[in-house]
């Protein structure tokens, strides 16, 4: 989809499709509201909103819920009717902070705006995104200017999230205790990728061959430091490892970068 937000007539109602996005920028999912024109009951729009599946709060610039739609009421942590008519922070008591920031945003920009937060239920494990977007005038059923909030569960993405960043974290330590390491024994690690032929070394691997951090290299410019005799034994193991899975402990003669 080549457009963010759009907006088209259809049977006399107001379709809006905006393209969300997840954590890593790709389309994810779209986000629909269907706006009846004036006239239109609007019975029929809120029995549509009700069949979504995430939880859709309509809130005006006062900061005072004024519908709540969900598929299933278990998804709320108050019965349906404590939110109507009552304010943010009576709804939400001390985590209405976090949701009067995006509000407050959001009615000063009159932009969307996002956050992700953890389940409000005691010992929830879930994890939610809320986005709050101005309704224009024309799109209300009450005529007034307000807001709509859409909570969708986030658990699985926030999930990936922090494993992703687990594993960052673990792999950077990894890498400080290998330099470490091979600092204290004078040795050195590369690793081949055998399917684009690029070569990783490790940082003690680029001072050994007197190179800078920064020098890319390839299985052709690795072993152009090796010649006559050990260039071949290095092909050939290398060629044996790949073909029969054959470990290989050679001994070289090298030039370094620097001579």
């Amino acid at each position: 989809l080549r457009v963010l937000c759009a907006d088209f007539n259809y049977s006399c109602h107001t379709v809006r499709i905006t393209l969300d996005r997840d954590v890593k920028g790709n389309p994810a999912s779209f986000t629909g509201y269907v706006l009846p024109a004036a006239g239109t009951q609007t019975r029929d729009f809120h029995a549509l909103i009700r069949s979504m599946e995430d939880i859709i709060l309509e809130i005006d610039y006062h900061k005072v819920f004024r519908n709540v739609w969900a598929k299933n009421d278990a998804e709320l942590f108050l019965p349906r009717e404590q939110f109507l008519n009552k304010t943010v922070d009576e709804v939400f008591g001390a985590n209405g902070i976090l949701f009067n920031q995006i509000l407050d945003e959001v009615i000063r920009t009159g932009e969307p705006r996002e956050f992700i937060y953890p389940g409000l239920y005691q010992f929830s494990h879930k994890w939610y995104r809320a986005k709050a977007r101005p309704l224009s005038a024309d799109a209300l059923l009450e005529g007034e200017p307000s807001l709509v909030m859409i909570i969708q569960e986030y658990t699985e993405t926030q999930a990936y999230s922090d494993a992703l960043e687990k594993a960052k974290r673990q792999l950077e330590q990894g890498k400080r205790l290998l330099d470490t390491s091979e600092q204290l024994s004078l040795s050195s690690g590369w690793e081949l990728d055998t399917a684009s032929g690029r070569i990783t070394m490790t940082r003690q691997a680029y001072h050994i061959f007197g190179l800078g951090e920064d020098i890319a290299m390839t299985l052709d410019s690795f072993c152009s430091f090796f010649t006559g005799e050990d260039q071949r034994t290095l092909l050939q193991a290398e060629a044996m490892a790949v073909s029969d899975r054959r470990n290989f402990d050679i001994e070289l003669r090298m030039t370094a970068g620097d001579g």
